[in-house]
């Protein structure tokens, strides 16, 4: 009688199979969750910051929004952080912690304002051009090159939170020399106070 242990050939082949779909299927669920999280953290700074801007600006008895020139900016993609203007006003008081997105290659959310800086800043809500930055009064986060993930989650927010058309809406997505950035739009004009954007 001859004794035999271990696996067959065929058995290993089955296990490991078995592995690389367990770890296919797993990976492709940690990723979604991943982009999903990421929209959600997002949206709820951008709702943050906005809702603090808002009541700045009521308390304050601020009528018109900020110019980024209010902060040094010079040009059209010169925008301020929220960090920058959190600390040359009293918007601190409002904003104490300011969001840091929590992934790798987003960089600061910023506050678009080209009102004086480019001819026609109001937005207009029948324009719609992914190739254009877009009107009015937004706040923005942005990436270079490739980032799949903050690439699907900027998606997830626009198609979760918005209409899902990146061109148009409260949301805009626009790629444009390898920088992709979502602007979330809060005023129409810089004599749109309070914001009739919803």
């Amino acid at each position: 009688m001859k004794n035999t242990f271990g696996f067959s050939v065929i058995e290993l082949i089955v296990v490991i199979a078995v592995i690389g779909i367990i770890s296919t299927v797993s990976y492709s669920f940690y990723e979604g969750r991943r982009e999903q999280a990421l929209a959600d953290l997002m949206w709820t700074d951008l709702k943050t910051i906005e809702g603090s801007i808002n009541t700045f600006a009521k308390d304050e008895g601020i009528d018109e929004w900020w110019l980024q020139s209010d902060f040094g900016s010079t040009g059209a993609n010169d925008d301020p952080t929220i960090e920058e203007i959190s600390s040359q006003t009293d918007f601190r008081k409002y904003l104490a912690t300011v969001p840091k997105p929590d992934h790798d290659g987003l960089g600061d959310y910023s506050y678009d304002n080209d009102y004086g800086l480019v001819a026609n800043d109001s937005y207009n809500p029948t324009i719609c051009n992914s190739s254009n930055r877009p009107r009015g009064i937004n706040l923005q986060i942005s990436f270079s090159g490739s980032n799949s993930v903050a690439s699907a989650a900027f998606s997830r927010v626009d198609e979760k939170y918005d209409n899902n058309n990146s061109n148009c809406g409260k949301v805009t997505i626009v790629t444009a020399s390898g920088v992709t950035t979502l602007y979330y739009h809060i005023a129409r004009s810089v004599t749109d106070y309070p914001s009739t954007i919803d």
